[in-house]
């Protein structure tokens, strides 16, 4: 299992945010092309990771592998934001609409009154993905509450991309002070996609 960044050129990243990005490839080896070094195939999730962000936690194991970057707060009253990276290497069950649907739901536990909806489903670069929004106005055991967009997509495994915004605790009518936020971070989970490329290429098909 290889994990690489790539530099890009500079991406505005809106007025709360404004920084190069770095393309994350999370890549699994294909079984079916281990006999032929010359022509092996990759799987990688590639996808905008801000320059600015700090890798915080690594792990693998058989059937796992996790990255988490955390995201420089410029501003007090922005929130602190954690992007996380999981390739969950078993099949999974069921469709991948009720598999991050069941999965975020588990995630909900620590939280009162959780709204869980789905942003988008469909599919893209001929996998199925769908991206899911689970607002939490107020943990259980803390002051604090949060927005995660999490964005499913489903190949070898599952990938799941994990955009956590955690906020001062807010009544629900006020989730629209972090609109801009939520905005910003759903069309930059439009961009992770699975790619399937030779491994001394640096470009991947089109859709």
């Amino acid at each position: 299992m290889i994990y690489r960044l790539e530099r890009l050129q500079d991406t505005n990243l809106g007025a709360h945010l404004r920084s190069n990005t770095l393309v994350a490839g999370l890549c699994l080896l294909l079984a079916s092309c281990q006999t032929q070094p010359s022509s092996i195939q990759t799987e990688r999730l590639i996808g905008p990771i801000p320059e600015a962000a700090t890798r915080t936690f690594q792990t693998q194991s058989d059937r796992t592998r996790i990255d988490e970057y955390q995201m420089p707060q410029a501003q007090p009253e922005q929130p602190h934001i954690t992007i996380r990276l999981e390739h969950l290497l078993a099949r999974p069950e069921g469709s991948i609409d009720e598999q991050i649907w069941n999965y975020e739901l588990k995630q909900a536990k620590d939280c009162q009154s959780p709204e869980l909806k789905r942003i988008w489903s469909g599919s893209e670069a001929h996998h199925p993905s769908t991206v899911v929004l689970l607002t939490c106005p107020k943990m259980t055991l803390s002051d604090h509450g949060y927005l995660r967009l999490t964005k499913a997509i489903a190949s070898q495994g599952t990938y799941l991309v994990t955009i956590l915004l955690r906020v001062p605790a807010f009544e629900s009518t006020e989730q629209l002070t972090h609109q801009e936020a939520v905005i910003f971070w759903v069309r930059q989970l439009k961009q992770f996609k699975v790619c399937n490329a030779p491994i001394e290429s640096r470009t991947c098909p089109q859709d």
